[in-house]
């Protein structure tokens, strides 16, 4: 089945980012923490309710998907960390912690793989972002999204010996099928 992907841009002309932020954040996000998408374009309706200017960006499915992996050494992640990190967003998933960002090692490298990967999968921002799949010693990350955005996704632990890290790459962006200029709501 083909598929196609609209990138809305949105210029707020007067407001800084760190206040567009924090309305995403608490407007589009439950109590437990998980983006829910209805509240989201609310979200986002809202903050179009002032001065605004948009621009859409419509692709086809042709971009390649980046891919990364984390290797894993099950004797030497006691407490250790894998972090993901884009821009000033940063989420990290912990040995033997409790809750969405933990994991357990388990008994071999091939049972922490499969922890690992579950937890990426059922993450509230990883799960969006990345399909991981356990291996024998490694979990592949596949990003569910075309194109060059997910390869600014930078992975980083706390231990190299206990993680070896392969950063998502491999990405094309799609071509172009139809640019609007801009339009807007409330334009001044």
């Amino acid at each position: 089945m083909a598929a196609s992907w609209i990138q809305l841009y949105i210029k707020l002309n007067d407001k800084p980012a760190s206040w567009t932020t924090e309305q995403l954040a608490s407007k589009a996000t439950g109590a437990d923490g998980r983006l829910s998408p209805r509240r989201a374009y609310q979200a986002i309706w809202d903050i179009l309710s002032g001065n605004a200017t948009v621009w859409l960006h419509v692709t086809d499915d042709s971009g390649a998907y980046p891919a990364g992996a984390i290797g894993v050494t099950q004797a030497n992640a006691a407490g250790d960390t894998v972090t993901f990190t884009w821009k000033t967003r940063t989420v990290v998933l912990t040995e033997g912690a409790t809750g969405v960002n933990g994991f357990s090692r388990g008994a071999s490298n091939a049972e922490m793989a499969t922890n690992l990967a579950a937890t990426i999968r059922k993450h509230p921002i990883l799960g969006g972002l990345f399909t991981p799949t356990a291996g024998a010693a490694s979990v592949t990350l596949a990003a569910k999204v075309a194109g060059t955005p997910l390869t600014k996704v930078v992975l980083s632990t706390s231990d190299a010996t206990a993680f070896a890290l392969t950063q998502p790459t491999g990405a094309t962006d799609a071509a172009a099928t139809f640019f609007v200029q801009s339009l807007w709501r409330n334009r001044r």
